[in-house]
């Protein structure tokens, strides 16, 4: 209660308001400002009680008089009887939205106010929201003779520039902060708000939650250590929530500090047992320090609580195959690429894992939907060599032949030369394949496993003496 006195007081010294004139206020009332009128409409005097949700009272008192008043409650405890009733005021302006009915001609349920503005006033009667419009229409068409206002607590106290305080009072700043941080605005006027803030709260938690979003911002801004401890902060204050722990952790991680970054993911989980990112990120950090068995785990509960998280499933797919267990891991590779079939490494994963399942169609196939998905693997030459192996071995000999000549362009490799020759000796085309066992002779000298394919094509063509040349230095290199 002490903070709050002294802000609003602090709020008004700092006005510039004169101390003895009259000065002109907006007083603003919301939920519970009550007018009580008389309205001649038709042959009728009704009386209505209605509530508003808004009102803004215009009054003029001295800083004097304010002080007085603002010394002795909070703002929102301020009633119609402490601020007004030395004042003749009048509501300038209602604005418009929620008017509720309250009583009529006395009579406070909805059935005797239906009986008077159905056979009086011929109003069609239904429910509750129809006397609410009736009401609304007295109101806008009838000529009010009287009437007096009424409020159970103040919204806001302002006069012109120089003075405003509100019914949160400094806790407007804190979630003026989220509003500037959630936008990603001026980091600077958010930490303004925040130290108004902290300035004047007595709530631990509430102080708590400020340094969660000083953290906050240097998150945005990539200040990892300024994140870090403010993040600490709100912890030591009290504040706990998922939130806070999952960018405590990804802070952490930042900085390298991966246990401690586990450590912050795990309380997530302990203030959430349902958080899936927070098990997903356990899992990349214990895969990250090679415990597959932690990562595996971690992986598991996420896909618990999302079934459809496909990036759980391609890294727990990975896990899988560190751990021997490869039919697993290429189950749950499909299950990534079925869920999402952009993901290019995971089909390139399947590929492999088909390839060493000996599924060489399947596995030609999920290079091909990779290479055709990212454009940094079509720059790897091993994954276009990969593709032409399974090709050329499931007898796509054209598709290997195209393959080859790919990783080629990327990349000069014995290997490569090797694999294509192969495939056009497989294809007929001895002349090329004599030329890709020359090429890769060229580039390794001592890559023995093309002399003899060499040998091989050149007694196929007739050519005995060089045949036996590049047949005896096959033999030489084994």
């Amino acid at each position: 209660m002490k903070n709050i006195l002294e802000y609003q007081l602090s709020k008004l010294e700092a006005s510039g308001l004169s101390e003895k004139e009259k000065n002109e206020v907006i007083i603003t009332c919301s939920n519970g400002v009550y007018e009580d009128l008389n309205i001649e409409y038709g042959d009728q005097v009704l009386n209505c009680v209605m509530e508003w949700n808004e009102g803004s009272f215009n009054v003029k008192i001295s800083k004097e008089e304010l002080k007085d008043i603002l010394s002795k409650k909070p703002l929102h405890d301020l009633t119609h009887s402490d601020i007004l009733d030395s004042y003749s005021v009048e509501l300038e302006e209602t604005k418009e939205g929620y008017l509720s009915f309250k009583s009529l001609n006395g009579i406070e349920d909805i059935k005797g106010a239906q009986e008077i503005l159905s056979e009086n006033l011929g109003f069609k009667i239904k429910d509750e929201n129809d006397i609410d419009d009736a009401i609304h229409n007295i109101y806008k068409e009838g000529d009010i003779i009287d009437s007096e206002y009424h409020f159970d607590g103040l919204y806001s106290i302002q006069a012109d520039n120089k003075f405003y305080i509100d019914h949160r009072y400094w806790k407007d700043n804190l979630r003026e902060a989220h509003k500037i941080i959630e936008g990603d605005l001026d980091g600077e006027e958010a930490k303004k708000k925040l130290d108004e803030f902290i300035k004047w709260e007595e709530d631990k938690e509430k102080i708590g939650e400020a340094h969660y979003l000083y953290g906050e911002i240097g998150y945005k801004s990539q200040n990892w250590d300024q994140a870090i401890n403010s993040y600490k902060s709100a912890v030591e204050n009290g504040y706990l929530t998922p939130a806070l722990f999952l960018s405590l952790g990804w802070s952490y991680r930042q900085t390298q500090e991966i246990d401690q970054s586990i450590n912050a993911y795990k309380k997530a989980v302990e203030q959430d047992p349902e958080c899936s990112s927070a098990y997903y990120m356990v899992g990349m950090l214990k895969a990250h320090k090679g415990k597959s068995d932690g990562a595996y785990e971690a992986y598991t509960k996420c896909l618990k609580y999302d079934e459809n998280n496909s990036d759980a499933f391609m890294r727990r797919g990975d896990v899988l195959i560190k751990l021997g267990k490869l039919n697993e891991a290429k189950s749950d590779f499909e299950k990534c690429v079925n869920l999402d079939n952009t993901k290019a490494y995971a089909f390139y994963r399947l590929g492999l894992l088909d390839k060493e399942l000996g599924k060489l169609d399947d596995a030609a196939s999920n290079l091909d939907s990779a290479l055709n998905l990212n454009d940094k693997m079509k720059n790897d030459a091993g994954i276009w060599s990969a593709k032409g192996w399974c090709e050329l071995k499931s007898g796509q000999l054209d598709k290997a032949i195209s393959s080859y000549t790919e990783a080629i362009k990327l990349k000069k490799d014995p290997s490569y030369h090797y694999w294509r020759g192969n495939a056009y000796t497989e294809r007929g085309f001895a002349s090329f394949a004599i030329e890709d066992y020359k090429t890769s002779i060229k580039i390794e000298p001592n890559f023995k496993y093309s002399y003899s394919k060499l040998a091989a094509v050149l007694n196929e063509k007739g050519e005995t003496e060089e045949a036996e040349r590049y047949s005896k230095k096959a033999k030489e290199l084994e």
